[in-house]
């Protein structure tokens, strides 16, 4: 059944500053399975790291459930699945923003409070 899967990362980020695992740097990604015989895409957020020596990826606790070796079934069992690649981007890039700024307003909240604060002084 899972030889009509194919995967690839769609989309993948490194958080500055963010704690590493095992000494290598935690990215979060948008993993997509491709069903083949059902000709359907399936995206997964997932955080990971990449073995410099091997280049197998194991998943981590960050976003998934619990440390394990990357496989599609961990993915799918493991991940936080999204209807598409733009949601998933989006709570990436607020997760990220979150943690590098120590806030919890996100981009646009804090864009927005600028905006008033200059408009403000005039």
């Amino acid at each position: 059944m899972k030889d009509m899967q194919r995967g690839r990362m769609i989309y993948s980020t490194k958080p500055k500053g963010y704690p590493k695992y095992g000494g290598v740097e935690i990215e979060l990604g948008i993993y997509g399975i491709f069903d083949t015989k059902k000709v359907k895409w399936c995206y997964y957020i997932i955080s990971y790291v990449t073995d410099p020596q091997s280049n197998n990826m194991k998943l981590t606790e960050d976003i998934c459930s619990r440390s394990s070796t990357a496989t599609y079934d961990t993915i799918e069992g493991l991940g936080k699945q999204v209807a598409n690649k733009e949601e998933g981007v989006k709570f990436i890039e607020e997760y990220k923003c979150k943690w590098e700024t120590g806030s919890n307003e996100t981009t646009q909240e804090m864009r927005d409070k600028k905006i008033d604060e200059i408009l403000d002084e005039e």
